[in-house]
């Protein structure tokens, strides 16, 4: 799916809501936003999106969101593709991302973190902890891949949530309070 952006010139990490998909599957963009943290704030219930990352990176980037969301077990999965601009992919999100602010402000660090997996080398966790979003947030990042997903305070943002203060980490009790094992009807948990 080509993307229609008038050549504007863009930095890696930016977001754009798609406006509109043109009668020549084009996806159109109208604004872009250059930090991760305002596309978090102005994409509640967005699920098809562009953004812009390392050249040539659009395969390893599927890949590495389709290996983050087996790990998840998300039933309905994301698609990512390339654009004829070799520095922007769309997405296509699972409705999962967008139910929460908590999960769509840690896909967007999961997009930058999946610029830097390779298909061939298969380094899912080199990938995974390659930002200093997640390396900061190491402790969180595990329990939420361990199926703890459900997001119970009140602070917008992972990184704002679960960063270091003054150089400590958040205490692991800390995060098990936080981050828990969402309620699935029929099953006992």
């Amino acid at each position: 799916m080509p993307a229609s952006s008038r050549h504007q010139r863009l930095n890696k990490g930016a977001f754009s809501k798609v406006d509109k998909m043109l009668p020549d599957g084009s996806l159109l963009a109208r604004e872009w936003l250059h930090c991760r943290e305002y596309f978090h704030e102005e994409s509640k219930g967005v699920r098809r999106f562009l953004f812009c990352h390392r050249r040539k990176r659009s395969k390893n980037i599927a890949a590495f969101m389709g290996a983050v969301e087996s790990v998840l077990a998300i039933e309905e999965k994301s698609v990512f593709g390339p654009t004829q601009r070799h520095n922007i992919s769309w997405a296509r999100v699972s409705s999962w991302w967008v139910e929460s602010s908590m999960k769509r402000s840690f896909l967007t660090i999961l997009l930058r973190c999946a610029q830097n997996y390779s298909v061939r080398r298969g380094d899912f966790q080199e990938a995974l902890f390659s930002t200093q979003y997640t390396r900061d947030t190491e402790f969180a990042v595990r329990r939420f891949f361990d199926g703890n997903t459900k997001y119970a305070g009140r602070c917008k943002g992972w990184y704002n949530q679960f960063r270091p203060v003054e150089g400590v980490a958040m205490p692991a009790d800390m995060v098990d309070r936080l981050l828990l094992r969402p309620f699935v009807e029929g099953t006992n948990s």
